[in-house]
């Protein structure tokens, strides 16, 4: 690579099921996740941001991005993933879930509370949802988006740093975030001071 190169763009990263959890089983229920990946040249390494955005896809064949949406094409070419991305959203948000399915939907508080910079919310699906989890200002504006698309049933973790859709650090106060599916919808306070 050049010097100078830096970039992002999304991949679509190949992982194998494997019911000991040993590493040494048969590849059962092999699944690809799509993230997108940000590539900084750091004096003389790289740094690599990677995000998931969505995972457990079945066999995609083709992905096209068409504006901030992005759809994805399975094998069977009777699904297709439908992911829309907050446009030109400078937050960084980083995405992680647990296979074990909960017995109910429910918006956890974010840790830490109140935070600096960096904040944790955990939320349960226990069924297949589309989803928005926004965070919004007391006067009912939402300055950002931190998750939304379809997701499988699990329980997931969210990392975001505080940042407006613009990539610029939120202001210190009270903010509201909510959890929406099609038929459910939980919202909580959080405090950022900096």
């Amino acid at each position: 690579m050049s010097e100078e190169f830096q970039g992002d763009g999304f991949v679509l990263s190949w992982t194998r099921g494997d019911p000991t959890g040993d590493g040494r089983g048969p590849v059962k229920d092999a699944s690809q996740d799509l993230r997108h990946l940000a590539l900084t040249k750091l004096d003389d390494r790289y740094q690599v941001r990677a995000t998931t955005i969505v995972d457990g896809f079945r066999g995609p064949v083709d992905a096209e991005m068409i504006g901030n949406k992005i759809f994805v094409i399975s094998t069977n070419e009777t699904d297709v993933w439908e992911i829309t991305m907050p446009a030109g959203d400078g937050t960084a948000v980083e995405e992680s879930r647990e296979a074990r399915v909960p017995e109910r939907f429910s918006l956890e508080q974010n840790y830490p509370h109140p935070f600096n910079s960096i904040t944790v919310i955990g939320f349960d699906l226990p069924t297949r949802s589309r989803i928005e989890l926004a965070i919004y200002n007391l006067a009912g504006q939402k300055v950002v988006t931190l998750v939304d698309g379809a997701r499988e049933a699990g329980v997931y973790t969210i990392h975001g740093d505080g940042r407006d859709r613009a990539g610029h650090a939120l202001g210190n106060g009270v903010y509201l975030y909510r959890l929406e599916t099609g038929d459910k919808e939980q919202t909580r306070k959080l405090l950022l001071l900096q």
